[in-house]
């Protein structure tokens, strides 16, 4: 496939499925990934960028988490393993909590009881939108390895061990109607809205003028373009162009940068 994308960003999420980054580094360019901070390039990334064709972003300098977040981070992997309600909101109640209950960590950095409580000031913010990018990144990469798993067993066969008189082996695999996970089942609309929310907060000034938008989720799509009239375009099998509006509505923290781009979305 001949490269028909001259810049794009991967949005919203930053774990980026293998299939995934096969196609779109044969159909654009050039691919900017922006990582928040505490989250470093894994080694299909590095790979991309010693070759040139993918470059990383970070969020600027004062939208630091601050010394609090590696604590948070932490108990989210314990937090996760012992309950059923597994949201980021849910999550996030529960670190408020936490730093209440110890006065000493509490204390690192007054400003993340404005964070945690949903206060809008942008340096508060900033540690909550980084806890929903990471927390989204484990979410997908968790899924997608597992998939990858149960599609490798799905090739392996089994020999029918009981044989009527005259009938042949044959062989079948048990998983064989299993189908490939689907990126739609992935986070819930709830949790997609956050990861936007946080993206937009932390990326939206890097942005490189004209430059497309590509992701992997087809709910990104329903939540920027909604039921309003853009232009769509097949640009493969599989893959569609679509043409935001000048005006997108995602809160009172929407980007107006978005407006107007070129985003691609790669149907996995």
């Amino acid at each position: 496939m001949e490269n028909k994308v001259t810049t794009a960003f991967v949005y919203p999420y930053t774990y980026l499925p293998t299939t995934f980054l096969k196609i779109v580094k044969g159909l654009i360019g050039e691919i900017h990934l922006c990582l928040p901070y505490y989250m470093e390039p894994w080694e299909e990334i590095v790979l991309g960028i010693g070759e040139g064709w993918l470059k990383v972003h970070r969020p600027l300098a004062d939208m630091s988490p601050g010394e609090v977040f590696h604590y948070l981070l932490k108990e989210y992997k314990t937090w996760m393993r012992l309950n059923y309600d597994k949201s980021f909101a849910a999550f996030l109640r529960h670190a408020r909590h936490l730093l209440e209950e110890d006065e000493k960590i509490y204390q690192i950095r007054g400003m993340v009881r404005g964070a945690l409580a949903g206060q809008n000031d942008y340096r508060d913010l900033s540690l909550k939108w980084h806890l929903i990018l990471h927390l989204a990144h484990e979410t997908l990469k968790e899924a997608f390895e597992a998939d990858s798993l149960l599609q490798s067993a799905k090739g392996v066969r089994l020999l029918d061990e009981v044989l009527e008189p005259g009938e042949e082996e044959i062989d079948y695999s048990p998983l064989g109607d299993i189908t490939p996970l689907r990126s739609s089942e992935l986070l819930s609309e709830e949790q997609v809205y956050d990861v936007l929310e946080a993206w937009n907060g932390l990326f939206s000034t890097v942005l490189v003028k004209n430059s497309s938008l590509v992701t992997y989720d087809p709910f990104v799509i329903e939540a920027l373009v909604g039921d309003m009239e853009v232009v769509v375009k097949d640009i493969d099998v599989n893959i569609t162009s679509f043409r935001l509006p000048d005006n997108i509505s995602l809160g009172a923290l929407a980007s107006t940068r978005l407006g107007g781009r070129e985003i691609i979305l790669v149907r996995l």
